[in-house]
C-alpha cells in the first residue's frame, strides 16, 4: 500500500520537476514583465544630476503605484480519467485571488464551481458526473517573455471532489470520489491592451491518482487593482 502511495507521486513531482527546470532554460529571453503587470512603466531616464524622483514621479504618475494584486476568472474543460466509467468532459468555472511575491512569481489560490455534469455509462447503467468541488493554491513562475506574451509554469496543490457514478456489488451508484494532490501545469498570457486586465489560456494537471485522473485546459482573465 505504501509503495503504490509512493509510486503515485514519483511520476507526476518527477514531471513537474522536468517542466519547471526545461522552462528554466528558456528563462534566458526576457524574464521581466515589462508590458504586463504588475510592473507599471519605468521611471524616465535622469537627463541630469538635478533631476530628483519627485520630478520623475511627475512625469510618470503610473509609477506611484505597482499592481500587485489580482482577482481572476476562468473557464474550464475538464477531462476525467474514471476507471469505473466511460470518459467525460464537465465543465467549470472558477474564480482566483493572486498576489505577486516579485516581478515573475505570483502565488494564487482558486475555488471553481460546477457549470454542467456529463452522463456516464457502465454495463447498461447509466450516472452522471461533475467536478463538483475544486479548490487549488499554487504558485505561477514566468520563464519567458517576448513581445508581451509572457509563458510561465503552474505548482501547487488541488483538492478536488468528484460527483460520479462508482461500481459496487456489481451495480452503478451515484457517489464521491476525493483527491488532495499535487497540480501543476503551464500557460501564457498578455496583457489586453493597455488595461489593467491579462489574458491566458492554461493546461492543468490537478490529480493523478489511480483512482481518477483530472486534467483541464482554461480561459480567463485577470484584473490587478
Amino acid at each position: 500500500m505504501q509503495e503504490r502511495l509512493t509510486n503515485s507521486y514519483v511520476k507526476p513531482l518527477f514531471g513537474a520537476a522536468l517542466c519547471w527546470l526545461m522552462l528554466g532554460i528558456f528563462s534566458i529571453a526576457n524574464a521581466a514583465t515589462s508590458n504586463i503587470p504588475p510592473l507599471p512603466q519605468p521611471l524616465p531616464a535622469q537627463k541630469t544630476s538635478q533631476q530628483t524622483h519627485q520630478t520623475a514621479v511627475l512625469a510618470n504618475p503610473s509609477a506611484k503605484r505597482i499592481l500587485s494584486d489580482y482577482w481572476g476568472l476562468s473557464y474550464h474543460l475538464f477531462s476525467i480519467d474514471n476507471p469505473d466509467v466511460s470518459s467525460s468532459s464537465p465543465k467549470s468555472v472558477m474564480l482566483k485571488l493572486g498576489h505577486h511575491l516579485n516581478d515573475t512569481l505570483a502565488i494564487e489560490a482558486g475555488l471553481a464551481t460546477p457549470l454542467s455534469d456529463d452522463k456516464v455509462n457502465w454495463n447498461g447503467q447509466s450516472a452522471y458526473q461533475k467536478v463538483d468541488t475544486l479548490f487549488t493554491i499554487r504558485l505561477r513562475k514566468a520563464f519567458i517573455n517576448m513581445e508581451g506574451i509572457e509563458a510561465y509554469g503552474l505548482l501547487g496543490a488541488a483538492y478536488t471532489k468528484l460527483d460520479t457514478g462508482i461500481v459496487t456489488d456489481g451495480a452503478l451508484v451515484q457517489g464521491y470520489k476525493e483527491s488532495t494532490d499535487i497540480a501543476f501545469g503551464f500557460g501564457a498570457r498578455t496583457r489586453l491592451g493597455t488595461t489593467n486586465m491579462t489574458g491566458y489560456v492554461e493546461y492543468n494537471r490537478l490529480v493523478n491518482e489511480s483512482k481518477f485522473g483530472l486534467s483541464s485546459i482554461s480561459v480567463g482573465i485577470d484584473y490587478y487593482f
